[in-house]
């Protein structure tokens, strides 16, 4: 299970063959967790932008079925596990 993240300027890193989806914008919600499919090999994947509750980063999880890990579902700067957030 490949996890990806890249903060600021949201990437989304496809699990499946790691091409990289961008959102300048960042228009993308903080989602409980969203499908999108892989502009490079048309595979869906799962992700999810979940705010870090010890020191508010932002983090992207991206995975390829089911659910992520726990031991993945850790930010990214201060290494505090992350929960599902609620839809805004």
């Amino acid at each position: 299970m490949a996890l990806d993240t890249v903060m600021p300027n949201l990437h989304l890193e496809c699990p499946h063959c790691d091409h990289s989806h961008g959102d300048p914008l960042e228009v993308l919600q903080h989602t409980q967790e969203d499908d999108m499919r892989c502009e490079s090999c048309g595979r869906t994947f799962t992700f999810a932008i979940v705010e870090c509750p010890q020191c508010e980063t932002d983090n992207i999880r991206t995975w390829a079925q089911g659910s992520p890990r726990p031991e993945d579902m850790r930010c990214c700067e201060c290494h505090h596990a992350l929960e599902a957030c609620e839809e805004e």
